[in-house]
């Protein structure tokens, strides 16, 4: 059930509001043809020279899932795409590092706006003069691990 009401207030539960309103726009900005970035999943697999065995390992390590169409997420399917356009021929699952996670990246610059004790406005001001961007969900992956360096580098000097 995404939305549950207050019975007192019959009024949406706001977790569960933000927490939808985040998945509309996850869903707003994914194309609904992933065609494109499977044929170069494959491509890249070819290139590293991994078979379905190894490219399972990698999957159960990385995403808990045994196969790519488990994944449910477009920026998932898209970190793991850009994970293996680093990998070198012949690198193994074991020696390949862990792509970044969109959630994980989000759920950090949370925990660090809230260790700044930032307003959203605050944060959003930061991010338009550090990124020029409005919100964190116009950021890919890497600008997004940038901002919330920028945030750790804030708190470290707030500290001292």
């Amino acid at each position: 059930m995404p939305f549950q009401k207050d019975e007192q207030n019959h009024q949406p539960n706001n977790i569960e509001q933000l927490s939808t309103s985040e998945h509309q726009v996850y869903n707003q900005m994914d194309p609904e043809d992933w065609s494109d970035e499977l044929a170069a999943i494959d491509h890249e697999l070819q290139r590293v020279g991994w078979d379905r065995d190894q490219e399972m390992l990698y999957l159960q390590k990385c995403f808990g899932h045994s196969s790519r169409h488990r994944i449910t997420r477009y920026s998932e399917l898209n970190s793991y795409l850009n994970q293996l356009k680093e990998l070198k021929p012949g690198e193994g699952p074991n020696e390949a590092g862990k792509p970044l996670r969109r959630t994980d990246l989000l759920n950090q610059c949370d925990q660090l706006l809230e260790k700044l004790r930032w307003t959203p406005e605050q944060g959003r001001r930061y991010l338009q003069e550090q990124l020029k961007a409005r919100s964190r969900q116009q950021l890919n992956d890497q600008q997004l691990l940038s901002f919330n360096m920028l945030l750790e580098a804030e708190l470290i000097s707030n500290m001292q």
